[in-house]
């Protein structure tokens, strides 16, 4: 069943990206009913056109909360777009209202909050599901994993943001952005103060970068910075994408276990442990174990993973693997093609290759364990 979405204020472009976005995704089962320019519009169609769920202009203004707040209590799915330049204190007015924000017009993020106030998605609105990836040892491809398996969750409908809380900012090359923005934005911001403030969710929002629609990086701001980073705003960041409207977060950790690393990893409902078929990787894997057990993850939640894999594996990768208290390792084929396009983005590995279909069951697990589904 797909159900009927009312838009209303939303400017005229927004209002036909939105649209868009939901009739190139079927699977979301929204629709947009119509677009109203204005509240007493929005009002005469809804007697004529019912809807289930309504989503308002933060720029209406009062008159525009208002309306939110009577069709809230009427039953109606109610999301407030700030797709234009609405006033902080208006923002906190919808807070205080009650009313669920979507910090801007990106539609990937507007569905995801929809479909979660409709009840179609899994969790409450403010939760997120956040997998840490890490590996104890450099070169292990860490990254490229973790790009790919944000690739899958979008390609399947997912709100998806890979966070780097490491100095040293690869993604954003691989992803087609320029540095800036990120972390700097949010440094020194006192934890309590973020997660207490009804804009908290706006200001993690807009440290975001936009790759596509629904895929958004918070990118690392550097060596210099990074190390100030204070471990209890990691927490709270993590804590604040599900109200952004990413029902994924995928960390990308430094191989040193930093104190900003294991916040990222105790906070995750998943944890990929990678590594590569060799003594090096099977002898950090050892040393790694210990260091989950302190941070509390419970072994279940660890997802060992061999990148590069080949035949044969040196006894002592076995013999590691059997000794740890997790899952059987997931293991990715090496290949011969690199998983980057001539200008150095990253484009995926090879569809239908062992590689890919690897990092899909993967997938499959990671989602089956954290969403139910």
């Amino acid at each position: 069943m797909t159900l009927r979405v009312a838009l209303c204020g939303l400017p005229p472009a927004a209002a036909r990206r939105l649209e868009g976005w939901l009739a190139a995704h079927p699977a979301l089962q929204l629709s947009v009913a119509f677009s109203a320019p204005d509240v007493d519009s929005l009002l005469d169609r809804l007697s004529e056109s019912p809807a289930h769920a309504v989503v308002l202009d933060a720029g209406l203004g009062l008159e525009g909360l208002s309306c939110a707040q009577e069709l809230a209590a009427a039953g109606y799915a109610v999301l407030c777009l700030a797709g234009g330049p609405a006033s902080a204190p208006l923002r906190r007015r919808a807070a205080d209202l009650g009313l669920t924000l979507c910090p801007d017009a990106d539609p990937a993020r507007a569905a995801t909050l929809l479909r979660r106030l409709l009840g179609l998605g899994a969790g409450s609105a403010q939760i997120g599901h956040v997998i840490a990836f890490h590996s104890p040892r450099g070169g292990a491809g860490t990254t490229s994993l973790l790009l790919h398996a944000a690739r899958s969750l979008h390609g399947r409908g997912q709100t998806v943001a890979v966070v780097e809380v490491s100095g040293g900012g690869g993604a954003a090359p691989l992803l087609g952005l320029r540095p800036g923005g990120g972390w700097e934005e949010l440094v020194g911001l006192p934890p309590e103060e973020l997660l207490s403030d009804p804009c908290g969710p706006e200001r993690v929002a807009a440290a975001l970068r936009a790759v596509e629609p629904g895929l958004h990086l918070l990118p690392s701001a550097g060596p210099a910075v990074m190390d100030e980073l204070h471990p209890d705003l990691v927490e709270a960041v993590l804590r604040l994408l599900g109200p952004c409207g990413c029902t994924f977060a995928l960390v990308d950790t430094p191989a040193e276990m930093t104190l900003t690393a294991a916040a990222a990893i105790a906070a995750s409902d998943a944890v990929c442990l990678i590594g590569l078929p060799d003594a090096v990787s099977a002898y950090r894997f050892v040393q790694v174990e210990s260091l989950l057990a302190g941070l509390q993850v419970p072994p279940e939640r660890v997802h060992p993973v061999l990148n590069r894999w080949r035949e044969p594996a040196p006894p002592s990768v076995e013999e590691a693997l059997a000794f740890l208290p997790y899952r059987p390792a997931v293991r990715v084929p090496e290949e011969s093609r690199p998983a980057v396009d001539p200008s150095g983005r990253f484009c995926g590995f090879r569809p239908g290759g062992g590689a890919a279909r690897a990092l899909e069951r993967l997938v499959d697990a990671l989602v089956q364990e954290v969403a139910g589904t």
